[in-house]
């Protein structure tokens, strides 16, 4: 990597999400993305809907350097109409990743 500051940014699209199950007696008003890289960061895609074949897909980019956090932890979370704090969501699925881990991974899908 270079010394300019560009050269320690990470660029991640958060692209789509699939077979993404929720309680199956709630119907969720949207699904996001929140990615923790450390206890005090923390970003949040858009809100999209869920659609009929239990996917969903944001077009959301989070540019960040990799000197924040070594770990990051991927949150789907549903938010639903009814409840108390739209916006914070309901945990529906997660998993912890490294940025070596991520960079190493390529353009291939996690969880296939």
């Amino acid at each position: 990597m270079s010394g300019s500051l560009e050269g320690r940014l990470i660029r991640l699209e958060v692209i789509s999400g699939r077979n993404i199950q929720g309680p199956a007696w709630r119907i969720p008003a949207g699904i996001f993305v929140s990615i923790k890289l450390d206890s005090s960061a923390r970003w949040k895609s858009s809100i999209r809907v869920l659609s009929s074949d239990s996917a969903v897909a944001w077009d959301d980019t989070l540019i960040i350097s990799p000197d924040v956090s070594s770990e990051l932890t991927f949150e789907i979370r549903a938010s639903f109409e009814l409840s108390r704090m739209l916006g914070h969501g309901t945990l529906i699925a997660q998993f912890e990743t490294s940025w070596n881990e991520l960079l190493d991974h390529g353009e291939e899908p996690f969880g296939d």
